[in-house]
């Protein structure tokens, strides 16, 4: 049996602003950018307040009117962390996607993590897209750079990831659901490569209505949740993807939240997670990951934000999240 799931309502906390003149926000760049003692607040209200493509229409807007590329002064006249947000914000998507993969894969080591969470939670049409301005942007393919730079297992995920080959229906077959989950149990004791293309299959290839449905027939099965064998069963890179892929598919907000907890966690904040996470969601589902925040932490985001970051980056975050 066969049934259509429905796909959770989720929401940002930047919306389209209504009284958009981007010729006087491109000018407001020009009298706060370029000259000493600018307004950094009015920079910060315009950003927070706009949708990407308002972003990317002031940034049009601006190059007709001062003859260069507002990304270009960006990085002229801002430093640091302010200067990354400023630049997640105004660089288009697919672009922005291409250069954060690049710098997963080859900035300071491999940060695995960030690999896995970009490639999950795009579409296929976003990957397709990637993988094509990646090669124009690096003159390579994504996929030498992930063989490079990954080994294993867990280099077999991220290839299959970074393919655009995901069910994208909502179709949950109960039928499908009780075979894979068979499937995993029978393979998940073997440590072989039998296991790892099961395992490869279902959670990079299945639909996220379906894993959950997978998840469920797995628990029956075994009486187990499918985290607990994944804890045990697997180690390093593979077993942090499956652990992502599965928390992810049961809820991205949480997952996310997970993922800024994280970011600013411990020794030093990482500022490449935490602003790509609340620029790139900011439209999609920010207002549930804030929820999720404050249930899993006990803690709300602003609380943590406003502990672990410098003035202006944290002035920033905090008006995209607002």
């Amino acid at each position: 049996m066969s049934e259509v799931s429905q796909t959770p309502k989720y929401s940002g906390t930047v919306k389209a602003y209504k009284s958009f003149h981007p010729d006087r926000d491109a000018q407001m760049f020009v009298d706060n950018l370029r000259h000493i003692g600018g307004d950094e607040t009015a920079i910060i209200s315009v950003v927070s307040s706009r949708t990407l493509d308002q972003r990317l229409e002031i940034a049009r807007r601006y190059e007709e009117q001062q003859e260069k590329p507002l990304l270009a002064d960006l990085k002229l006249y801002t430093r640091l962390d302010f200067q990354r947000v400023l630049l997640a914000c105004f660089t288009p998507a697919i672009q922005y996607d291409s250069w954060s993969l690049n710098e997963a894969l080859e900035e300071f080591g491999t940060d695995e993590k960030s690999l896995v969470e970009i490639l999950i939670s795009r579409s296929n049409s976003q990957i397709k897209e990637i993988r094509e301005y990646y090669q124009k942007m690096y003159d390579h393919e994504v996929d030498a750079l992930i063989k490079r730079k990954t080994s294993g297992e867990f280099c077999d995920m991220l290839l299959m990831l970074a393919t655009p080959s995901r069910d994208e229906s909502n179709t949950v077959s109960t039928q499908l659901a009780r075979r894979d989950a068979k499937v995993l149990f029978k393979n998940i004791p073997k440590s072989c490569a039998t296991r790892n293309y099961s395992f490869n299959e279902v959670f990079c290839k299945r639909n996220f209505q379906h894993l959950r449905a997978t998840f469920e027939e797995y628990r029956r099965l075994s009486g187990r949740d499918i985290l607990q064998d994944i804890r045990t069963e697997f180690h390093g890179h593979m077993k942090d993807g499956l652990k992502a892929i599965t928390e992810y598919a049961r809820s991205p907000p949480e997952y996310f939240a997970h993922r800024l907890y994280r970011s600013m966690k411990g020794l030093g904040t990482e500022d490449s997670a935490l602003t790509r996470i609340i620029v790139t969601r900011s439209e999609i589902d920010m207002t549930q990951i804030k929820e999720k925040f404050n249930e899993k932490y006990g803690e709300t985001l602003e609380q943590f934000i406003m502990g672990d970051t410098s003035f202006a980056y944290r002035t920033i975050l905090l008006s995209l999240i607002f």
